[in-house]
């Protein structure tokens, strides 16, 4: 399932816990979306443990209890993506991440889709051709 700190489908994983099943958190980053990057708290605590908001985000995921795999074909972003596990965000650092959570599936899909608009903007301007080896 998608999940990332602006939707923690807190009722799926309740119910999974019953069944001792874990959450595997599909698009842990929001779908790249730069406003859940760059939000305070990550920012903020990417400075304190000397790491990147990604990270921090990451690192919550693995706190949660999700499973979460990250895709990149970036080889730093891949390395950076393994670095999560030489620091722990306190109890504290946790519920000041938990106030991101709208709670509300829509809130947090419209960032998404907004990321995914960019996208294909992107993917357009560059006009790629099905026979392109780079599409």
């Amino acid at each position: 399932m998608e999940a990332h700190p602006y939707c923690t489908e807190k009722d799926v994983t309740e119910r999974l816990e019953e069944y001792g099943t874990r959450l595997m958190a599909w698009y842990p980053l929001g779908h790249g979306d730069k406003k859940l990057i760059n939000e305070d708290v990550f920012v903020k605590l990417a400075e304190k443990y000397g790491k990147t908001p990604a990270q921090i985000v990451l690192r919550w995921h693995t706190q949660k209890g999700f499973i979460v795999i990250p895709g990149s074909s970036d080889e730093r972003h891949i390395k950076d993506n393994i670095d999560i596990f030489d620091f722990e965000l306190t109890d504290g650092e946790m519920e000041e991440i938990a106030v991101a959570d709208t709670d509300d599936p829509e809130e947090a899909y419209s960032a998404v889709k907004a990321c995914l608009l960019r996208l294909s903007e992107k993917n357009i301007s560059k006009k790629r051709t099905p026979l392109d080896p780079t599409a």
